[in-house]
């Protein structure tokens, strides 16, 4: 193990101990955001919208997408959940700020 002095020392560079629990920078947002495809068959809005509970997540996307399964392992039903939600963004929504079209079925092209 190198000390802090023995570090300091050689690269000239002061190491001290902060505490950053203190003030406002401790209460910043965190933000979640799942970025995935809902089911085929599914009809669904591409705006960015905010979600609580994987079961609204299936309603909307479809029962067993990628979205929804995210969301389950994310936003579970009982236990320790975020109580910011999570942000869901459609994989043809994120596509379409990249400037990038979709115009095969097999995948996307520039």
């Amino acid at each position: 193990m190198v000390s802090p002095s023995t570090i300091t020392r050689v690269t000239g560079v002061e190491a001290t101990y902060r505490n950053f629990n203190q003030g406002k920078a401790a209460m910043l947002n965190q933000r979640l955001t799942i970025i995935g495809v809902g089911n085929d068959d599914a009809e669904y809005n591409l705006d960015k919208k905010q979600y609580f509970s994987a079961a609204k997540v299936a309603e909307i996307f479809g029962w067993g997408s990628p979205l929804h399964l995210t969301a389950e392992q994310l936003l579970p039903a009982t236990g320790v959940a975020p109580r910011t939600g999570a942000w869901i963004e459609t994989i043809k929504r994120f596509l379409m700020s990249l400037n990038v079209s979709c115009r095969t079925p097999h995948g996307c092209v520039d």
